[in-house]
């Protein structure tokens, strides 16, 4: 489901609303929701709302300021709320959920599916070829910067320049820039028009999951505003 250019309240209620059938059909044991956006919530509730138990995974993330970063602070309070099972990513996250009742030490999962990800790229030489085939457009004598940004309050003059870094930062000799694009147009139309005038710039649509690590173990730099590839990147690079 692609929701261009709807808000907050659009994105949940329709979330809730279409849930409830889904839950109401199958009945599952448990729904697992991840992360802190407005459909970890969204799922959320729609479980509690059903009478099904919900488990959080990621959970106990805070900042300790309900504005920032914003929705996600707010976000992942409230879905703690409606949790019966809390997997804490960290002990520091642990010690949050401690205090509200929670004691669930996990580690984090998203960190998990990179390394078996990683590791997969390793041992099996026939995926790694067809990755190789797929990006058969990155330079290996130039260092790959993989770029992402979408994050609402990076959206309009703080993305532009962004690009314009990048743009700059392109005439390098030495750079090959990747920026895989957020189907978000308020993401895609700047990044497009700015982005588009460079041969050294590579643009592309959303990735499968062992697509985009293995961009992360071909790159050299990651620039990103993603909670989650903050956690992917360290350590995936192939050297």
């Amino acid at each position: 489901m692609i929701t261009r250019g709807k808000g907050l309240n659009y994105v949940s209620s329709t979330i809730l609303s279409r849930l409830q059938t889904v839950l109401t059909q199958f009945r599952p044991d448990r729904v697992l929701v991840q992360g802190d956006t407005a459909a970890t919530f969204a799922a959320g509730l729609a479980a509690f709302y059903e009478g099904i138990p919900v488990g959080h995974v990621e959970a106990g993330l805070r900042s300790a300021n309900l504005f920032s970063p914003w929705p996600e602070e707010a976000t992942r309070r409230l879905t703690s709320i409606i949790t019966e099972l809390h997997f804490a990513p960290t002990a520091e996250a642990a010690a949050n959920l401690r205090a509200e009742g929670a004691i669930v030490v996990t580690g984090n999962t998203v960190v998990d599916a990179r390394i078996t990800i990683k590791d997969l790229l390793r041992d099996d030489e026939r995926l790694a070829n067809t990755m190789r085939e797929r990006f058969s457009w990155i330079d290996p004598n130039k260092k790959l910067l993989q770029v992402t940004g979408h994050r609402r309050e990076n959206l309009g003059e703080r993305l532009a320049a962004i690009c314009e870094a990048l743009l700059k930062l392109s005439a390098r000799e030495d750079v090959q820039i990747c920026y895989v694009v957020h189907l978000n147009p308020n993401v895609r139309n700047p990044v497009r028009k700015i982005l588009r005038q460079s041969t050294q710039v590579k643009l592309l649509g959303p990735q499968d999951y062992l697509s985009f690590v293995y961009l992360m173990s071909r790159s050299h730099l990651r620039i990103t505003d993603s909670g989650g590839v903050q956690e992917e990147a360290p350590k995936t690079t192939e050297n």
